[in-house]
């Protein structure tokens, strides 16, 4: 049975530039909670496939991947911009030439507090899905000091979530930077898998960069590491992206930003009950080509790691980060968990909720 999603979305828009309220043709939005609903939805509601007049108001930049999904009928959006690599992303943080941002949330949220960037936490859209995996090695047991490791991004959550479990979970010990190489992003450990899977030890990798691999490659050790870290602590998550909005475009259209937030809400809420809206949307936008290159994947990955309630895109749904109170904790906890200091509740957007 699909999860339960509910919240309502208000549908009153502001136009960018003056910030004058304007009518929606989508009043009273609200997200069905069963696939019942969704065959029986009002025709006021928007398609799947639409592009709304909310997403015309507002720019936006993203790495391609996972975090995609929360836009996924907006390949044609020419207000949003993809990058292969998060990088790309970080620039914009200080550049302030995106109304909003999505990034890895440990990094953005450091960003913001070490430099005083004018932007704010808005929502998680995905935790991790992030694997451990290996094509020489078949046991976590079977790792010796000296073993290879390929990893990406130091100070992302899923090199915090790896080292944590390593030497707490796994008995490793302290992983330091002399046992992990680092690479910008998870495409490049990809890269180097491809080109030699056994060249190192072990990868960490994420989704849906490992669906592909394993279309070539036959790993010997697959270990999910939001599966640890549930069994760790209690069912917790390992956050991974986030959505962070300027806070000059939020003070100059606040209720289209809202709206904006809104609807990504709505998108993942949709793609949590019924997987298909999303192929069916992503089929219409292009072939698996044009889709590999505007979201990161094409609509296969998202039938094969979504379909019958697996969430392997890990999205976090809507009702569990409903409040503020609720997103400063999903950040705060894994803080505490990995040695990093707690976010201050101010780094995050206090809006309606």
């Amino acid at each position: 049975m699909k999860k339960t999603i509910l919240f309502t979305l208000t549908t009153l828009l502001m136009a960018s530039c003056g910030g004058t309220p304007s009518s929606s043709s989508n009043p009273g939005l609200s997200v069905p909670t069963s696939e019942a609903e969704l065959s029986s939805a009002p025709s006021s509601e928007p398609s799947e496939t639409s592009t709304y007049d909310v997403d015309k108001d507002i720019t936006w930049v993203s790495p391609k991947g996972i975090p995609t999904i929360a836009f996924y009928n907006q390949g044609a959006n020419e207000n949003w911009q993809t990058f292969a690599d998060a990088t790309q992303v970080a620039p914009f943080f200080a550049n302030n030439n995106a109304d909003f941002l999505v990034f890895d949330a440990t990094n953005g949220l450091t960003n913001i507090a070490k430099n005083n960037r004018n932007f704010k936490f808005a929502r998680w859209i995905s935790g991790g899905t992030f694997y451990l995996v290996s094509t020489t090695h078949s046991s976590l047991a079977e790792y010796q000091k000296g073993q290879t490791i390929d990893a990406f991004v130091e100070n992302g959550n899923a090199s915090y979530a790896f080292r944590h479990l390593a030497e707490h979970k796994w008995n490793w010990g302290a992983l330091t930077k002399d046992d992990v190489t680092y690479e910008t992003g998870v495409a490049a450990v990809k890269t180097k898998i491809e080109a030699n899977p056994s060249a190192y030890d072990y990868y960490v990798v994420a989704q849906p960069v490992l669906f592909a691999l394993k279309k070539t490659v036959t790993f010997t050790l697959e270990v999910n590491l939001q599966t640890e870290w549930a069994n760790l602590y209690e069912n917790e998550v390992i956050p991974a992206a986030g959505l962070f909005v300027n806070m000059a475009s939020y003070q100059a259209k606040q209720t289209v930003c809202d709206d904006f937030i809104n609807f990504a809400m709505f998108r993942i809420g949709r793609a949590l009950i019924k997987e298909s809206l999303v192929v069916t949307a992503m089929n219409e936008y292009g072939d698996a080509a044009k889709c590999q290159d505007r979201f990161g994947y094409a609509a296969p990955v998202v039938s094969a790691l979504m379909a019958d309630d697996k969430n392997g895109f890990g999205l976090v749904d809507p009702n569990d980060q409903n409040t503020k109170a609720k997103r400063v904790k999903i950040a705060n906890d894994f803080a505490k968990h990995v040695g990093l200091a707690e976010y201050n509740e101010s780094l995050f957007l206090d809006n309606a909720e």
